[in-house]
């Protein structure tokens, strides 16, 4: 993971990914959630499907899902493409606290 982050990623010029985005709908513990994800400088719609839960206090929000690795302009050298996936997954485990 960490070949791939420095060479490919390119983690020194691009350290930080973000995603904006909203739960558009909500039904019991499955959320769906629409919004822009930046990697390497690129940003993309994306819709993912997870778990959210909540209570008085914390809302814990969990998923995977797959990105293509072209939709963000990340290249991978012919010479070791059959040794790295065109597709990767993402996975999310995110803890929000209630502001005090």
């Amino acid at each position: 993971q960490e070949h791939f982050n420095e060479n490919y990623l390119e983690s020194d010029l691009y350290p930080n990914s973000t995603f904006l985005g909203k739960v558009v709908k909500r039904s019991g513990n499955q959320a769906f959630v629409e919004g822009y994800l930046k990697i390497h400088g690129r940003s993309n719609k994306i819709n993912v499907e997870g778990l959210m839960e909540q209570d008085l206090n914390t809302i814990n929000i969990s998923g995977i899902f797959t990105i293509k690795l072209k939709d963000y302009n990340i290249k991978i050298p012919k010479i070791v493409m059959y040794k790295i996936a065109e597709e990767i997954d993402v996975k999310i485990d995110i803890s929000l606290d209630k502001i005090k």
